[in-house]
Order: structure tokens, then sequence, then C-alpha cells
């Protein structure tokens, strides 16, 4: 079975005290929690702004995506979570379950969703991302993420972010495109360890954001992605919050950008660059 590690620098022990570090600048969250960006649009225009930037920059991509057939329980339950995104309800009501709909198959759709459009929002920045700027796969100076997979790589490894990001792509790829794992249809039962093998594929992919809001923000920013990493961001971070998907000891990694995203904007102070948070 495929191991992530994750450590402080210089440590021996698990980090136990988050980053300090700043969101990045733009938050687009009111008191509310409805979503708006600097002009005040609402959250189905961010939305479908979000998703419109996901189209041009679809070239970018850092893996195939996966894809539910068409007529099948998964996909229409994928273009309702869609539909609800560009409908105006704010993000902490867009992950709730539709009534009678089944827990797994709404699991099955975020996770493949979310795998997709995060290794889109890494394709897009995976230019500045090479081992001379990475040398390790971390988050700031206070935490590391190590590589262990038992195959070949048999202990916890250090490697360059873009080699740790290609093999944790590979291995969630690996899983999501497994019928036996992600049946497209309902006649497949998930097996009875999909929840968990969902919280590793999604605690993995939270580390790939705490990468590249760290180390790669000011490459989001150049591009004019703000907005739209931060709705990504806020949209993982209610849904896996919302079924304790992501442990909180995960989460310190950005935990302080968390909560600065969360504020109303006249609140949020003035994010500083990525080279300002990197210590």
């Amino acid at each position: 079975m495929l191991l992530l590690f994750f450590r402080r620098k210089k440590s021996k022990i698990l980090p136990s005290t988050p980053r300090k570090t700043s969101p990045p600048s733009g938050a687009i969250v009111t008191a509310s929690g409805d979503e708006k960006r600097k002009d005040s649009q609402p959250l189905f225009a961010v939305m479908a702004s979000f998703l419109d930037f996901l189209q041009v920059n679809k070239h970018k991509t850092f893996r195939p995506k996966k894809k539910f057939p068409q007529g099948t329980l998964r996909y229409s339950l994928h273009k309702q979570a869609e539909a609800t995104l560009h409908s105006g309800v704010d993000l902490r009501h867009a992950v709730k379950l539709p009534p009678s709909e089944n827990f797994d198959d709404w699991l099955a759709v975020h996770t493949v969703d979310f795998f997709n459009r995060i290794n889109l929002m890494y394709g897009t920045i995976s230019d500045v991302c090479t081992r001379e700027s990475c040398p390790t796969m971390c988050g700031g100076s206070r935490y590391e993420y190590l590589w262990q997979d038992g195959l070949e790589y048999k202990k916890p490894t250090r490697l360059p972010a873009p080699q740790y990001m290609q093999l944790l792509m590979d291995w969630i790829e690996v899983r999501i495109n497994d019928e036996s794992i992600f049946p497209s249809s309902t006649n497949v039962s998930f097996p009875k360890d999909f929840r968990q093998i969902c919280k590793k594929i999604l605690t993995r992919l939270f580390r790939v954001f705490v990468h590249v809001y760290i180390h790669h923000f000011d490459r989001i920013r150049e591009l004019g992605a703000e907005p739209h990493a931060n709705t990504l961001y806020k949209h993982f971070y209610f849904f896996v919050t919302e079924y304790g998907m992501v442990s909180a000891k995960e989460l310190e990694a950005l935990k302080d950008m968390t909560e600065r995203l969360l504020e109303p904007s006249n609140r949020r102070a003035p994010i500083p660059s990525a080279n300002a948070f990197r210590q």
C-alpha cells in the first residue's frame, strides 16, 4: 500500500504548530459565506468564470481528465453539482449531500472533480515548479512531504516537488480509473474501504494546494488565476471539512491562510507575495 508522509523539517516528529503563512490576496469570501470577487460579482459569476478558466487552460492539464460516462448516475450527479455552483448557492451549501442521494456516489463525483481541477491548477504553474526551484516537496520551511509507495520507494524518500507531483498524480489516477474502486455503473458496488481511499486521495491533493500556495502563488497571480484558485480551494475546503475527509492536523499547514480567506473582505489584510511567507 502506498503511504505518504509529511514532517517538519529538521525534526523527527510530525508538525504540531502550523506554519505562519498569509493567504493569497484577492480572497473572495464575505461574512455570510457567499463568495464575491473584488468587483462584487456573486458566486455563480465567480464559478462561471472559474469553469471558463479551466476550459481555456485545459491544454495545460497535468494528467488526462477522468470522466463519468454520460447517462450514468454519477455523470448526472456531476452535472447537478456543476449546476449548483452556477446557481448562486454559496459554497458551504453547494457541498451538502442532495436529498435522497447516496453519500458514496457524492463522494466519488467530488473526488474525481477535485482531482481534475487540482491537476489543472498544478499544470498551469508546472513550468516554474522544477527540480532546481523546488528541490523538495514542501510547504515553506516547516512542512516537508516524503514519498513512499512500498514498491520503488521502500522508505520515506525526499524528492523534488515535480517528481513527487508526478508520482502522486499517477497514484491517484490509477485508483480513480479502477472500476473496482470508482465504478461507473451503479450495478457495481463501491469497495468497503472506499471512503478511506478517498480520504487518502483528498489528503494528498491538499498537499498540492500547500505547495502551490506557498511556493508558486506569484505565478498564479501572473496568470490572472488568483480568484479561480481561491474559489477552488474554498470549494475543496468546505467539502473535506463537511465530511471529515482531511484531518485537522493536515489542514494546519494552511490554517492561517484559510482563516483569512474566510474573513469578510472589508476586514482582510493585504496579502504579501509568496516570497514573504516561505520562511
